[in-house]
């Protein structure tokens, strides 16, 4: 019981450190233009995108590290498409088969189309900061060993 109220605490702790990281830098980073300007005058596409963040694959509560790769391209006014793909890997709980243990290596690899319609000149947003509604088609290719 003392592990579980650790490892909550410990989560607690980590989620509140991550928000104030995040506010710290939107307010460091976030170029307020002003009036007179045009805000979000330049196209939305032809960016090449990386990610990195927890992924859960599986039942289990630990999340495994997740990246994934894409490059946008104009499609029309604030909506683009990007052909993406991503990788995880995870090993997986053992199982008592035969009075033996197994554990098992999961690798996962997503690839698709994104398309993504931009929000910020409708909402008038005076950051550099993108505020998107995203939708992906894709398959992933899933292996256990």
């Amino acid at each position: 019981m003392l592990v579980l109220y650790f490892c909550t605490l410990a989560y607690t702790k980590l989620k509140t450190v991550c928000a104030y990281s995040i506010v710290l830098f939107s307010l460091l980073f976030c170029n307020k233009e002003s009036k007179g300007q045009e805000s979000n005058s330049e196209p939305f596409g032809h960016s090449f995108n990386m990610g990195m963040g927890p992924g859960y694959f599986s039942t289990e509560i630990l999340p495994a590290p997740f990246f994934t790769i894409n490059y946008e391209y104009d499609f029309l006014n604030n909506l683009t498409i990007a052909p993406f793909i991503g990788f995880a890997s995870y090993k997986g709980d053992a199982s008592i088969i035969a009075a033996r243990y197994y554990y098992y290596r999961a690798t996962i690899i997503p690839f698709g189309i994104k398309t993504t319609y931009y929000l910020d000149q409708l909402l008038k947003i005076p950051c550099r900061w993108d505020v998107y509604i995203a939708c992906s088609l894709g398959y992933t290719y899933i292996n256990k060993t």
